[in-house]
């Protein structure tokens, strides 16, 4: 059982993605054990949208509008990860920059580069 609980999510630190829940094939007992998991906070549970929207009982629609609205405030959906790393990135001097991209290694920053721009 755990062999196949550990394949739950592709997230990190052992959390369940809502969306893939269904797909597992667990018997009852497993999905008790994954219930208990995630009530007890072992596992984090990331629910899909249509279980967060039922959960709260609103309309779908609603939250898409919502979501692509914060997206838009916050700069074409860029993170805040993103958003602070420009703020660093704009604040290096040009060899700081230089070593910063020895550092990544030149060949990962360029693989970046080709995806953007291609």
């Amino acid at each position: 059982m755990q062999q196949l609980l550990s394949g739950i999510s592709s997230s990190v630190n052992g959390s369940v993605n809502g969306r893939g829940v269904k797909h597992l094939k667990l018997s009852s007992q497993e999905r008790v054990s994954l219930a208990a998991d995630v009530a007890t906070g072992v596992r984090s549970y990331e629910p899909s949208l249509i279980q967060t929207c039922s959960l709260l009982d609103v309309p779908i629609a609603a939250v898409r509008t919502e979501i692509k609205a914060r997206s838009a405030a916050n700069g074409n959906g860029c993170t805040e990860e993103v958003h602070r790393f420009v703020e660093m990135w704009s604040g290096l001097s040009e060899a700081d920059r230089a070593a910063a991209f020895q550092y990544i290694g030149v060949g990962a920053v360029w693989d970046v580069l080709a995806s953007v721009v291609a």
